[in-house]
């Protein structure tokens, strides 16, 4: 009797352990989905506006340039070694006598062939800006050269024989020294200058 009482005890307490284990799974599993929804929405934003950004942050690649002074052309070197190209002539000056660019090729300066100022173009990527005239520089340098960090200018002409240092380059050019041509070798082919403008070799 006894052992007759308890099995259909034990099978219903088993029966009624898999229907609340059944129970526990569908609502765990439910409360999982819940929240992936709940928790993807916030994060779907910032994804997309990511996206957007880096696409709209690209930009083209620039190797360098290649410039002809006879022409009066300058061109940007686009692409990657070994897949590049020949950007569209940028908007240069008529009648240019050189170009001279920066170590770091963020601006160049423009000799022209007579007359005028000596000119400084800036570039950001693959765009150049406008045309700036440093006045007083001396417009048809022979030599040019650029202190390591680009911020300093030494130029030389052999037809007016004197030597300048620009500094302030190339936001804000300013006249810093002017060496008169009896403090000078009887011919300079080497100039070198810091970027604080006040250490100049010449050789």
């Amino acid at each position: 009797m006894r052992s007759g009482i308890r099995r259909p005890l034990l099978a219903l307490l088993c029966l009624g352990l898999s229907q609340l284990q059944a129970a526990g799974q569908k609502t765990e599993a439910t409360s999982y989905t819940e929240q992936g929804q709940i928790v993807a929405h916030p994060e779907a934003a910032p994804k997309s506006d990511d996206a957007d950004n880096a696409a709209q942050g690209m930009q083209t690649p620039v190797l360098g340039f290649v410039s002809s002074a006879e022409q009066g052309e300058l061109r940007l070197l686009v692409g990657i070694p070994g897949a590049s190209a020949l950007g569209e002539p940028l908007a240069v000056p008529a009648g240019l006598r050189d170009l001279f660019f920066a170590p770091n090729q963020s601006y160049v300066l423009l000799a022209p062939k007579a007359g005028g100022f000596l000119g400084l173009m800036t570039f950001q990527g693959a765009e150049e800006g406008a045309v700036v005239s440093i006045c007083r520089a001396i417009p048809q340098p022979d030599i040019v050269a650029f202190s390591p960090g680009a911020s300093t200018a030494a130029l030389y002409s052999r037809a007016e024989g004197r030597l300048q240092v620009i500094t302030g380059l190339p936001d804000s050019p300013q006249l810093a020294r002017v060496v008169p041509e009896s403090d000078l070798p009887d011919e300079v082919r080497y100039l070198a200058v810091a970027d604080d403008g006040a250490t100049l070799l010449e050789g």
